[in-house]
């Protein structure tokens, strides 16, 4: 996916599995390196910021190096719910068929 920023540079996101590689790269060293980068524009900016929450959840790697940069906590301040509709916790079989 491309993006355009506000100052008008242009990017590609692509999201995968912290154990994929892309293009020869770990997915996670790229996330990596995508937070360091951030660090160092929200560095830059000079913002007042007291934790690092990743949004979504395949930011955590981005999120996690942001916070190791910058010397802010990273804090999990949501959590998606990964049950809601999954049949294998069904309370018996009739209602895994039926899910």
């Amino acid at each position: 996916m491309r993006f355009t920023t506000p100052s008008g540079t242009t990017g590609r996101v692509s999201r995968g599995h912290r154990g994929a590689w892309r293009s020869g790269r770990a997915c996670a060293a790229r996330a990596q390196g995508l937070g360091t980068r951030l660090a160092r524009r929200i560095a830059a900016k000079g913002w007042e910021i007291d934790c690092v929450v990743p949004v979504p959840d395949g930011s955590r790697p981005a999120a996690i190096q942001i916070s190791a940069e910058l010397g802010l906590p990273y804090r999990e301040g949501l959590v998606k719910n990964r049950y809601v509709g999954r049949t294998f916790i069904m309370p018996n079989q009739r209602c895994v068929l039926q899910g």
